[in-house]
This record gives structure tokens, sequence and C-alpha cells, in this order.
């Protein structure tokens, strides 16, 4: 019985000693698989957030490229007068705007801006003018950005390299644009008559008249004794007071004459004119003159233009068209004026003529935005010099 505990006891201590001998090498390994884990999901982490710092970075400088080539494209100018496909400057700036957080800056090494004549230009890039060569540009060519920084990485599992984008588009020009659309007509702006007032002679004032004194009463004359054959004295008959009337004159008032004004006819009557126009692409200024007598024709003598320009910028004048046909063409200044006689006069041959119950464009083409101050035609009705009347046009819509 002893031997049999002995037995039994022995067996359950070495069983002890087993479990514990197998149960120690379990927590080694859990620290083993955990530092291997461990390792393995901080490089997946940290690869994740240095590769969507690469696209961030890729994005903004695609986006820097797309938004300094849209403002080269645009019409219109910057406030030195400057087109904004030539505004070097303002391109950059447009750039550095978007990309500055990923250090994209206004300069030329980071910034490059060149231009080509479409898709279709085989020049390579080196061979592409600069914007600070200022080349002329038509309509089709196109305006390229390219924006190009060094990347550089937050944690350092990516490299640093190079990142860029470029973008092209077509500088906007003056484009014509055709249909068959109905043309609205023409508003006619018909002065109004001066009335010219006639003199009327003022009349004289009319003396008033003056009282006329009342007679003073007459005396009553005394008694003349009578010597009569009869014996009974009587005396005479006391004559009665006899009052003179004295007319009394009445004061009538005298109306005060009004002026009456007489309508003078007008050599402008006859001419009509709609509002002008501005347009922002081609710079032309027009108008529409018309002529509504039937049987009178009418000619333009003389054409005076005053303009401001955007900025410290000059901007002239360059041709002058009317009903078709250029009156002038040149380069002239503000102020500019140009006639039949005088230092500037029209082009040889020039039709200035409006037929009776005929209407003629008048165009005035400038070489860039100029802002109208002033304009006046002078427009002589007939045959008769002295027979003009002076046209000055509304601001241009």
């Amino acid at each position: 019985m002893v031997l049999v505990m002995e037995h039994i006891l022995n067996t359950h201590l070495k069983n002890d000693r087993n479990r514990r001998s197998l149960r120690q090498p379990e927590g080694g390994q859990a620290v083993v698989e955990f530092a291997l884990a461990i390792g393995v999901f901080l490089v997946v982490v940290f690869g994740v957030i240095e590769f969507g710092y690469l696209f961030f970075v890729y994005s903004t400088v695609f986006s820097s490229a797309r938004e300094a080539a849209r403002y080269g494209a645009s019409v219109g100018v910057n406030s030195a007068g400057i087109p904004h496909e030539k505004d070097c400057a303002g391109i950059r700036a447009a750039a550095s705007r978007i990309g500055g957080i990923v250090g994209v800056t206004a300069t030329q090494s980071i910034v490059q801006i060149r231009y080509d004549h479409g898709p279709t230009d085989t020049r390579s890039w080196s061979q592409l003018p600069t914007c600070e060569q200022d080349p002329t540009t038509t309509l089709g060519d196109r305006i390229d950005v390219l924006v190009n920084i060094q990347f550089h990485p937050l944690i350092g599992i990516i490299p640093s390299m190079p990142v860029q984008s470029s973008d092209a588009r077509t500088v906007v020009k003056s484009v014509d644009i055709a249909g068959d659309y109905p043309t609205a007509p023409p508003v006619v702006y018909t002065p109004t008559p001066t009335l010219t007032p006639t003199d009327t002679p003022t009349p004289t004032d009319t003396p008033t008249p003056t009282e006329t004194p009342t007679p003073t009463d007459t005396p009553t004359p005394t008694e003349t004794p009578t010597v009569t054959p009869t014996a009974t004295l009587g005396p005479s008959p006391t004559p009665t007071q006899t009052a003179t009337p004295t007319p009394t004159p009445t004061n009538t008032p005298t109306p005060t004459p009004t002026s009456t004004f007489t309508p003078t006819a007008v050599p402008c009557a006859y001419l009509g004119w709609t509002v002008p126009t501005w347009n922002p692409y081609s710079y032309k200024y027009s108008l529409d003159l018309t002529n509504n007598s039937l049987s009178t024709p009418m000619s333009v003598q003389l054409l005076y233009s005053e303009w401001t320009s955007p900025g410290s910028s000059s901007r002239e004048i360059n041709t002058i068209i009317f009903g078709g046909s250029t009156l002038w063409s040149g380069s002239g200044t503000s102020p500019f004026q140009v006639s039949s006689t005088g230092s500037t006069t029209w082009a040889a041959g020039a039709d200035v003529t409006i037929a009776p119950n005929t209407t003629k464009s008048l165009t005035l083409i400038y070489s860039a935005k100029i802002t109208m101050q002033l304009l006046w035609i002078t427009v002589q009705l007939g045959d008769d010099p002295n027979s003009t009347c002076v046209l000055n046009p509304p601001t241009a819509q």
C-alpha cells in the first residue's frame, strides 16, 4: 500500500514538472511574434503617410501649373495695362498662390513659361520662346507652364525626387462671331428743337389820372330890394346850391407780357444715331449714323476723340472705318482730331457722305483697351458749310 501511494505521488510530481516546462516557452514566443508584427505594421502605416504626402505634393504642383496657364490664357490686362499672356510676374504669382504650401515660389527656375503654335508644334521645350523674350502671339497660339520642385520625404521611406507638372492652354484672342440672328432695330435719338424766344415790346406805363378838385359851395346872393309900384315889398327867391359831380377814375391793372418761344429749325433733327458699343476683344468703338432726311445728303466734316488708358500705358487709335470703307489709318494718340481740312485729313478718296434715308456704321479701332472720355462728330447738311451740327454720343455700353 505504501509503495502504491509513493508511485502515485511521484507520477503526479512528474506530470506537474512537465506542465511547467511546457508553459515557459509560450511567453517568449508571443514577445517575438509581437516584435515582428509591430515592425511590419509601422512600415505599412508610415508608408501610407509617405505615399499620401507624395500624392498631395504632386496634386498641388499639378493644380499650380493649371492655374498659372489659366491666368495666362485669360482675356484682360493687369493694373499696368499688360495683357495676361505676357504678365510673367502675374502668371508665376498665380502658380505660387496655389502651390506655395509645397514650395512653389514665383521664380523662373520653378515656374517656367513658354509659348508654342499648338499641339502640332514640333519644337522641343528648349526651343520655345520664354515669357521674358516677349514673343508675338496670334490666334491659335498656346501658353505652356511647367512647374518643377524637389520632393523631400517626411520620414525617409521614399527617397527625395523631382516632381513636375505642365499645362498648356490656347491664348484667347479676338474672334469674329457670325450668324443669321436678326439685327435689332437701331435706337435713334432725335434731338429736341431749341426754342428761340421772341422779344415782345414791353408796354409803357399809363399815367394815373389826377383827381379833379371838387368845386366849393356857391355863396348865396344877398337880397336886393326892388322898388315896384306895388305897395308891398317881397324878397327875391333864394337859389339852391347845385353840386358839380366829379368823375372818379378807376385804375385797371395792366397784365405783364410773357415771353413767347418760337421753335427754330435745327439741321440735327434729321440726324439719328445709336448708342455706341465697345468690343473688349477687338478694341472697336462703334455706332450707327442715320440720315433721316428724304432729299438732302449729309457729310462728316470732323471727328474729335479723347480717351484714357489703364495704368500708365499708352493706347493709340489705328483705324477709322465708315460704311465699310477706311476713312483714316495710322497711329494717333489722345486727343485725336481728323477732318476734311487740317493737319490730319481723311484718306484720299474717302467717302464721308450719308445719302438721304441711309444708315452707315462708324467704327474706331484702337491698339488695346481704352476708356472713351469724349467723342464729337461735326456733320454738314447739304452743300451749305454753315449748316452743320455737332453730335456728342453717350458713353459706350
